[in-house]
This record gives C-alpha cells, structure tokens and sequence, in this order.
C-alpha cells in the first residue's frame, strides 16, 4: 500500500474513532446503561451518533472555512493584539494584513473532506437509529 493510501485510511479510521467516542460519551449520558426497554435504548443510540455526526461535520466545516481564509482577519487581529500587549519593543512581522494572508495562502491546508464523509456516515446511521426507534 502507497503512502498517500496509508494515510488516507488513517485519517478516515481516526475520523471514525473519534465519532464513535463521541458516540458512546453521548449515549452514555443520554441513559444508555440505564434503559429498561428496546425503545430507551434505541433512544439513547440514536442521540449518541447524532451528537457524534454534528461535532464531525461542525469539525469538517470549521476545517473548510479556516482553508478558504475565513478566520483570516480573526486571527491576524489577535495575533496583532498579543503582540502589542506583550512587554517590550513592537515589531510588526507583517507589513500589512494582505502580506499576512499571502503567507497564510502558501501553508499546508488542513485536510477536511474525510471528517464530512465520515460525519455523514454518522448522520446516516442517527437517521436509521431514529426509523428504528420510531418503530419500536
């Protein structure tokens, strides 16, 4: 197997191993050990992968927004006001905001697409858990 098909099964099982903590975090608390009917437990199930499907796709979003430079002035803003808050000489790294996101733009992305495909499988299976819950 190649490098790049590694890593990219890599990234997928660590996306799905996250969710699946997610998961059984979410359904723990939602009562999962506590259900005395299919019906609960189903129940529990079906809120513990949706919770695991928003914080993945939320992730995935965030991910994508940040690459396509929509926290840029955020960050050049706060990096801007530690700076000058910071004792001693101020030096400006930047000349300018524009200079600060040509630097940004020449940076490695952060892959996001593994962590939507992988938080619609959860989303997915939430719906399924819910037709099951709802026919129970």
């Amino acid at each position: 197997m190649s490098d790049y098909k590694r890593n990219t099964v890599k990234q997928y099982l660590t996306a799905a191993l996250l969710g699946l903590l997610a998961a059984a975090f979410a359904a723990y608390i939602t009562g999962i050990a506590d259900a005395k009917t299919a019906k609960e437990a189903a129940k529990a199930v079906c809120d513990g992968l949706f919770v695991a499907a928003v914080l993945l796709l939320s992730g995935g979003g965030f991910a994508f927004v940040s690459n396509e430079g929509g926290f840029d002035l955020l960050s050049y803003g706060g990096r801007q006001l530690a700076k000058v808050m910071k004792p001693g000489r101020y030096e400006r790294e930047h000349t300018s905001y524009t200079d600060y996101v040509l630097q940004r733009r020449k940076k490695d992305k952060r892959p996001w697409l593994h962590i939507i495909i992988v938080g619609c499988g959860y989303l997915l299976m939430a719906f399924i858990a819910l037709a099951i819950y709802s026919v129970i």
